[in-house]
C-alpha cells in the first residue's frame, strides 16, 4: 500500500512503529519516528488522514489514544527532552505518595542549562546536579527517585496541604 515517496511494505517497520506508540502512552517524538525509518511525507500523510496528530513541534500522538494523567505526563517528558525527568509534586503522585493521588500539577527536571521546548501547563525545572542515577524508571518514565522527589515538594511548602509531612510518611514506609 503506497504512502509517501515509500511504501510501508516493510511490516517490520510498522510494527516498530506500533510498539513505540503503545509503550509511550500513544506518543512518539518526530526524531524518534525518523530513528525508525519514518519520512516526512509519510509523517504528514498520517497526519493528513488523521491518524496521527501533531501535538507540539517535535511531538506526534495516536488520534483517538485516551487523554490519561499518565500520558499528560510523559508528553511533557518527551516535548522538553529524552532526558527529562519527572520530579516534584508529580513525582510524589508516580511513586504513591500519601496525599498526591489526585496531584495534578505536571513537573519535569532536565539536567544541564538551555532552552528546552514547554508544553502549556507544564512546569519545567533545571538542575545542573541531576543525574541519571538519581532517578528510577517507572512505567517507561524515568522519574526522579524517592528522596529527591521528598525534597521536591518540601522546597515549595506553599500548598495547602501538608506536602512534606504526607511524603515523609510515604518515604519512611
Amino acid at each position: 500500500m503506497p504512502f509517501g515517496p515509500r511504501s510501508w511494505s516493510d511490516i517490520a517497520g510498522v510494527h516498530e512503529v506500533s510498539k513505540l506508540f503503545a509503550r509511550q502512552d500513544g506518543l512518539a517524538t518526530v526524531t524518534q519516528l525518523s530513528r525508525l525509518r519514518v519520512t516526512d511525507a509519510m509523517l504528514r500523510s498520517r497526519i493528513a488522514t488523521g491518524e496521527w496528530e501533531r501535538l507540539d513541534r517535535d511531538l506526534i500522538g495516536l488520534s483517538g489514544a485516551r487523554r490519561t494523567w499518565r500520558r499528560q505526563v510523559r508528553s511533557a517528558v518527551l516535548s522538553v527532552s529524552e532526558k527529562a525527568a519527572v520530579s516534584h509534586v508529580t513525582a510524589a503522585r508516580v511513586h504513591g505518595f500519601d496525599g498526591f493521588a489526585r496531584e495534578p500539577e505536571i513537573h519535569v527536571t532536565v539536567a544541564g542549562s538551555g532552552h528546552h521546548n514547554v508544553l502549556a501547563g507544564h512546569r519545567v525545572h533545571r538542575s545542573t546536579l541531576l543525574r541519571t542515577e538519581d532517578c528510577v524508571t517507572i512505567d517507561g518514565l524515568m522519574v526522579v527517585s524517592k528522596p529527591i522527589a521528598l525534597i521536591g515538594v518540601a522546597a515549595p511548602a506553599r500548598s495547602r496541604r501538608d506536602p512534606p509531612g504526607a511524603g515523609w510518611d510515604a518515604a519512611l514506609r
